[in-house]
């Protein structure tokens, strides 16, 4: 979900995890590629 620019990496009070630095390269890559959340005009609110 993250990938597809669908969801968004959220750390619980900035307590690592298993899978955080994936997840956060993934939301970077989806925001680059302008997917999901982050196309031009999804969200205004988020961008």
């Amino acid at each position: 979900m993250i990938a597809g620019g669908f969801a968004r990496e959220y750390s619980y009070l900035g307590i690592p995890y298993q899978y955080r630095q994936e997840f956060q390269e993934a939301e970077r890559d989806a925001k680059n590629k302008k997917l999901g959340l982050w196309a031009e005009g999804a969200c205004s609110v988020l961008q």
